[in-house]
């Protein structure tokens, strides 16, 4: 296939890419309990993030998600709710049908790159490698996703950017929700950071403890817009 096109330029695409950049983070996760998955996406957009993704990692992945967005899209006009894990077009169709606003996997497909591209839908691949970013942009990405952070470090993010201005990157994987950690990717060029188990940890999943992740979803929104106090 031959990736040339820009589907991210479209007004729905810009909107859900705005979104991210405008907060700095978009929080992840997966939970197989539809009312659970309800109650902590409600608790996270009421804390300030506007952008969620549920990652694609379990059996009930898909149901759970079209729950979500069924209810949530309904209920809040200014919600973006994606899909996360996405590996090629065969993962991405069912989620796409089910309401996703984006699209994002930890590796780049082009053949999912057509599809969003048909369906309107942002795509967001995942990436580790000049080469794979510049392959990401020839399909009309202009948003990747940095994975696995741990392994690239900021500086990473500084050497890409001085090739490749026009992209932006979304940092997943070991990104820490404190001041520290944000600082050294948002200075080093990230336009937004993915948090997962260390924002919406197992103990809060299944002890559904929804005022602890409210508090500490209030508390980073503040740290992803440099409010320190």
């Amino acid at each position: 296939m031959n990736c040339t096109v820009s589907f991210n330029n479209s007004e729905k695409c810009k909107t859900v890419a705005n979104a991210i950049t405008a907060i700095k983070g978009v929080p992840l996760f997966y939970c197989g309990d539809a009312e659970k998955s309800m109650s902590i996406a409600e608790t996270l957009y009421h804390a300030g993030f506007k952008v969620i993704e549920f990652t694609n990692r379990g059996e009930n992945a898909l149901s759970v998600f079209s729950a979500i967005c069924s209810k949530l899209k309904n209920r809040y006009s200014d919600i973006y709710i994606g899909a996360g894990t996405i590996i090629d077009d065969y993962d991405a169709k069912p989620f796409i049908k089910a309401g996703a606003d984006f699209i994002m996997g930890p590796n780049l497909s082009e053949d999912t790159a057509s599809l969003a591209l048909k369906k309107d839908v942002l795509y967001i691949p995942g990436i580790m490698t000049v080469t794979e970013a510049v392959k990401a942009m020839k399909c009309g990405c202009r948003i990747l996703k940095l994975f696995p952070g741990e392994v690239l470090t900021p500086n990473f993010i500084k050497a890409l950017k001085a090739p490749l201005p026009d992209l932006s990157f979304i940092v997943t994987g070991g990104v820490k929700p404190t001041s520290e950690s944000i600082d050294s990717w948002i200075d080093a060029g990230a336009a937004a950071l993915g948090f997962g188990s260390q924002l919406i940890s197992r103990e809060i999943i299944d002890n559904c403890n929804y005022s602890a992740l409210k508090e500490n979803s209030e508390k980073l929104v503040r740290l992803l817009n440099g409010n320190r106090s």
